[in-house]
């Protein structure tokens, strides 16, 4: 009887992040703050788990947060791949922008002959293994500081193995201005390369099917921007080299969005109303979820929307339903009015007195006129440069979000303009 070969199963993963801490949680769910390092240990009990069969762990990047206060973050990771090469499962990882010099120094201080770092000095390495009594191979290339501006396939160079893993940390959405390692989709196809393991980008998503081209995503949501579920990527090679692969969640705590239309709307128990739309936009959820943190968004023409600030107000930050099979707390994170009082703008537009002014200028910034795109991204910009300062990247430069803002404003005063004008009316006719 000959020889059965199994698969190779390879579990693939990136941006953990180590050493962040999830700030601006509600009351209630502060033992979340550490849920990256929860993440980490989520993912080393999968890979050491007989039942999983797992032949090795590839890491494309970002283990670390920054240089500094490393301490902690530190003992956490090679805890966890001390547990992993206890088991004889290899290890192989590339540097990304956040952790340039922390992951080597690691890498150097551990010294176990199954721990692999690839791509020292940002010149392409590879690395064979044999798995099942075939030879795998894994090309890799490291940062080597926090910034990059040169496409790393410029000076790529591939591997001895038939069937060969490629793994990078990269940016493929900003070729032309990015400073974090810039690469194109096309750099993936002439080359002699399987599967590209790709980190940097937080959300996951395959790029290509052949070659199979994939960013991990972050192991665990990292603000409210990295809304659904992260994890890592399961890699299965058959005998024959075809490939299949899975995603693993590895969140403990759930980033959400809901946006909810309030037109159909009356605004009579509002509370239920939103309860039942939780549990349904939240009926599947992975085992590994213990809370939900979720950025309800009210959208269009309301009735009563005199009455949502008061509401938003009130249920923002609480525990506001069990939701999924296990009946997971859910809590609001945030209410964004994004909906607008029942009026007809334009026509209220076409006057001259301060509501009329007020719903001119809403109008111009929703269609764009008079130079407002021009003055909405330089203002972008500004506001970019402030959140960097202040820690709060998830609010990027999008002009749209801002737009959003503005208009939301712009709706609060003409409320506002409009109920001193109702007010005023109803004592003139007393």
């Amino acid at each position: 009887m000959g020889l059965v070969m199994k698969n190779i199963r390879i579990v693939c993963a990136a941006d953990l992040h180590l050493g962040r801490r999830l700030v601006r949680l509600p009351e209630g769910l502060e033992e979340f703050s550490h849920a990256p390092k929860d993440a980490w240990r989520s993912l080393v009990q999968f890979v050491c788990d007989p039942v999983n069969r797992v032949d090795a762990l590839v890491l494309a990047g970002d283990i670390f947060d920054n240089e500094q206060d490393l301490y902690e973050a530190i003992g956490v990771f090679e805890e966890g791949v001390g547990r992993i090469l206890a088991k004889q499962i290899p290890i192989l990882t590339v540097a990304g922008n956040h952790d340039a010099r922390a992951l080597k120094r690691c890498h150097r201080r551990m010294d176990h002959p199954l721990f692999y770092f690839l791509g020292e000095n940002e010149m392409w390495q590879s690395q064979v293994l044999t798995l099942h009594g075939r030879k795998i191979g894994f090309v890799g290339w490291s940062f080597s500081s926090q910034k990059c501006e040169v496409n790393p396939f410029k000076s790529f160079t591939g591997c001895e193995a038939a069937l060969t893993l490629g793994i990078l940390h990269c940016d493929l959405f900003s070729a032309k201005t990015s400073c974090y390692a810039p690469v194109e989709l096309k750099n993936f196809h002439p080359l002699p390369v399987k599967a590209w393991i790709l980190g940097h980008i937080h959300i996951p998503e395959i790029l290509l099917r052949d070659p199979l081209v994939f960013y991990c995503g972050s192991l665990q949501g990292l603000d409210p921007s990295e809304h659904g579920v992260r994890g890592c990527r399961l890699l299965e090679i058959s005998p024959s080299g075809e490939m299949r692969h899975q995603f693993i969640s590895c969140t403990s705590l759930l980033w959400s969005s809901l946006s909810i239309d309030l037109s159909e709307m009356d605004g009579e128990n509002f509370d239920e109303t939103l309860c039942a739309f939780l549990r349904t936009h939240l009926q599947e959820i992975p085992h590994t979820v213990k809370a939900v943190l979720c950025r309800v968004a009210l959208q269009g023409k309301s009735s009563f929307y005199r009455k949502i600030h008061q509401f938003a107000e009130k249920i923002k930050g609480r525990h506001f339903a069990q939701v999924g099979e296990l009946g997971i707390p859910c809590y609001i994170e945030e209410v964004l009015i994004e909906c607008s009082p029942d009026i007809d703008l334009k026509s209220l537009a076409s006057g001259r007195d301060l509501a009329a002014l007020t719903a001119q200028l809403i109008c111009r910034v929703k269609d764009s006129e008079d130079g407002c795109s021009k003055l909405l991204a330089e203002c972008a910009q500004y506001v970019q440069i402030l959140a960097e300062k202040n820690g709060h990247i998830e609010m990027g430069n999008d002009v749209s979000l801002l737009e959003k803002e503005l208009v939301s404003t712009g709706y609060e005063v003409l409320d506002m303009i409009l109920m001193q004008e109702e007010g005023e009316h109803a004592s003139f006719d007393s």
